[in-house]
Parts: C-alpha cells; sequence; structure tokens
C-alpha cells in the first residue's frame, strides 16, 4: 500500500504534464484513469487497514467519481451539448479527480509510515 503513493505521483504528474497540450490529455487522462481504478480496486481490498479518515475520502472519492461519470455519460447523449466544451469539461474534472485521488494516497502512506521509511 505504501508504493501506490509514488506510482500514483508519477502517473499523476505524467498524465497531468502531457494534459497540458490538448490531445496529449485526451489520451494521457484515460490511461491515469485506468490506472487509479486500478489502484482504487487495491485500496478498497484492503479497507479494513484504513483509518476511519481515510476509508472517508476513499469512500467520497469512489460516490462523486461514480455520479460524475453517470453525469457525463447522460451529458454526452443529449445533442443540445457542445461535445468540444463538454471534452473540456471531463478534462478538467479528471484532473481534479486524479489530485484527489492523489491525495488519498499520500493519506495512506503517511498512516503506513514506519521508522525505516524515515
Amino acid at each position: 500500500m505504501k508504493n501506490l503513493h509514488t506510482t500514483n505521483k508519477v502517473l499523476t504528474l505524467l498524465g497531468l504534464s502531457i494534459s497540458l497540450t490538448f490531445w496529449g490529455g485526451i489520451f494521457a487522462l484515460p490511461i491515469l484513469g485506468l490506472a487509479q481504478i486500478i489502484m482504487s480496486i487495491i485500496i478498497f481490498r484492503n479497507k479494513s487497514s484504513l483509518s476511519e479518515e481515510a476509508k472517508k475520502l476513499f469512500y467520497l472519492y469512489i460516490t462523486v467519481t461514480i455520479t460524475l461519470a453517470g453525469t457525463f455519460r447522460v451529458l454526452g447523449e443529449l445533442k443540445s451539448l457542445e461535445s468540444l466544451m463538454l471534452l473540456f469539461v471531463w478534462m478538467f474534472v479528471s484532473a481534479f479527480l486524479a489530485l484527489f485521488h492523489l491525495y488519498i494516497t499520500h493519506k495512506i502512506k503517511v498512516e503506513y509510515k514506519t521508522p525505516q521509511d524515515e
């Protein structure tokens, strides 16, 4: 669990850096999202060892992510919205979710810190 934060930090910084270009974001953010879904499964499987604060943050992240995925799915079906605008909003929200996930893995890393890690 301690290595999740390091992996997540590298992938998030790389993904968000590539996202500074429009087309880079279209390709990098879904890959980052997939990596964070895999990390979330690992966190969920080890949730019993998390503190209450980390559990609350993690459940909030899951709730917000599922809600936003459903919202974007519905908005994507509406023909009245301009798809380019929706894409920009999706990229911004994805970046925010990536940073929130990074914060959660940081909290978990701090919880697992041992004297040998310092």
